[in-house]
């Protein structure tokens, strides 16, 4: 499991991003992995400040995650385009990988 917790970019909405991350499952809908990615919102009633959103996908194994990222030249192209527009998120997120231990 991957997880990213971030802040938003000033001046993009929820909306134009849950856009782009929808448009990034369709690669792997498409190559038949299903929705891999999932936007998770701190809850209004939190008095966090900072990391308010979750980027988190999830994989049966490590084999299965490098596979799924093997999208061909299309996907790459997406993924040189959503870096250049994210690129403050990918700086300054929490990114962390995690595996189960029970």
């Amino acid at each position: 499991m991957s997880i990213h917790l971030f802040d938003l970019p000033e001046g993009v909405t929820e909306t134009e991003y849950l856009a782009d991350i929808e448009k990034m499952n369709s690669f792997f809908i498409a190559s038949g992995y299903g929705k891999n990615y999932t936007v998770l919102k701190v809850a209004d009633d939190n008095d966090a400040e900072s990391y308010l959103y979750a980027l988190v996908s999830s994989y049966p194994s490590a084999e299965v995650y490098e596979a799924s990222h093997d999208q061909g030249e299309e996907y790459n192209a997406y993924m040189d385009e959503l870096s250049a527009k994210y690129s403050s998120i990918w700086d300054t997120e929490i990114y962390r990988k995690v595996y189960t231990i029970n």
